[in-house]
């Protein structure tokens, strides 16, 4: 049983339940999904489970379904994930696909001067920068949030027979919390391409491309900042999803760079990948750590280097002069520096797309993660308590 708030290709998270599920069911696992029916729904996301049902009884649905393991994912309603791990009478797994859980302010970005924080939450580390801040979008336009909510989901996940994580990174982050290192299991995701993708032999474009969300901690207003900076004639070519895009086309043109900046939504993930796989370099500015980056790992599936910010996973295997570049979260100048370096010798960008496609054949295929994720389940099963009423002792 998948349980996950929303039913539709909506962002990673999702991206991976569909492609997974689908995955799962070639190799002939049943799946059902269990979503939150006040989130819009794709039908054609319902279609790849066997079976999918809204807001309802779980424990009703546990007892129809009678499922031999629970893959839970990201439920906003924290009640709900305690009635799930109440109702399961099987193994319950669950992804960790961000910071809920262990930071105030969810995604590792201090309150004060905008750092990328690599501390464990804690009363100390928190309240002394005012991360229990958090904007809000009702009246008065804050709201707060504590070590005692936190402390709680953290014993709320604890329950969990195992946690998996798509990170190193990620991984000694969740330990840092307290948590048994043999609960905490590192498989590396995918790239969610439509076909086996190939090396690119083709001829690249001068362009660096940036692909995400319009949102402060993916670092888009730094690197504008970065391109005004940089000695290079290259276009900027920026496709986002998620988000307001008006604040960095104003930055644009305060920058004196708006004829050399292209901004495009709504594209298919076809005509994204394409884009992709012709593009110079793809560039992930992110202030925020990402606990795994996708799009970086999307990037060397079509042979086009990455340069990135070292905060979070991406610092794990992109390599300078190896297949991208790294630079120093928040600082403008060195990512400028590494545009120059790319824009200057071509022919050696594609020397870089070349050896990031070999790095995702050797660690970043479906198959591996498959793989690694079936291995667990089997583990987590084989181990579960002959009696399902032993299980709330067994997390105990």
């Amino acid at each position: 049983m998948w349980v996950n708030d929303r039913a539709s290709f909506y962002g990673g998270c999702e991206r991976y339940v569909g492609a997974t599920a689908s995955l799962m069911a070639e190799l002939g696992h049943e799946g059902s999904l269990r979503y939150n029916d006040a989130h819009p729904t794709d039908q054609a996301f319902l279609d790849l489970f066997n079976e999918a049902q809204g807001s309802g009884d779980i424990v009703e649905q546990m007892d129809r379904d009678a499922p031999d393991l629970v893959y839970l994912h990201k439920v906003d309603n924290h009640q709900h994930v305690k009635q799930v791990l109440d109702a399961a009478r099987c193994p319950v797994v669950m992804f960790i696909h961000d910071h809920d859980h262990f930071c105030l302010r969810y995604h590792k970005i201090t309150t004060l001067g905008k750092k990328v924080c690599r501390r464990p939450a804690s009363a100390w580390n928190c309240y002394r920068c005012l991360g229990f801040i958090n904007r809000a979008h009702e009246w008065p336009g804050v709201r707060f949030r504590g070590m005692k909510t936190l402390r709680s989901l953290q014993t709320m996940i604890r329950r969990c027979d195992h946690l998996v994580v798509g990170s190193n990174y990620m991984r000694d982050h969740v330990i840092a919390h307290g948590f048994a290192p043999e609960q905490v299991n590192r498989m590396a995701l995918y790239a969610d391409i439509p076909s086996p993708p190939t090396p690119f032999e083709g001829e690249k474009t001068n362009e660096f491309l940036f692909v995400g969300n319009f949102l402060p901690g993916k670092g888009i207003d730094l690197l504008l900042e970065a391109f005004a900076k940089a000695e290079v004639s290259n276009p900027l070519r920026i496709i986002g999803s998620i988000g307001e895009a008006t604040v960095y086309k104003d930055q644009a043109k305060q920058l004196g760079i708006a004829d050399r900046v292209v901004f495009q939504q709504g594209l298919e993930r076809t005509d994204v990948l394409r884009v992709m796989r012709e593009s110079l370099a793809v560039v992930v500015p992110s202030r925020n750590p990402e606990t795994f980056g996708l799009v970086a790992v999307e990037s060397i599936s079509q042979s086009t280097p990455v340069i990135a910010s070292d905060a979070g996973a991406t610092a794990e295997w992109i390599e300078d002069d190896v297949n991208g570049y790294q630079f120093p979260s928040d600082d403008a100048a060195s990512l400028a520096h590494c545009l120059e370096k790319m824009a200057a010798s071509p022919d050696k960008a594609k020397r870089l797309g070349q050896e990031g496609f070999r790095l995702y054949q050797e660690s970043f295929t479906p198959q591996r993660h498959l793989e690694q994720l079936e291995s667990l389940f089997r583990k987590a099963i084989e181990g579960a308590p002959k009696d399902p009423s032993n299980k709330e002792l067994t997390h105990a």
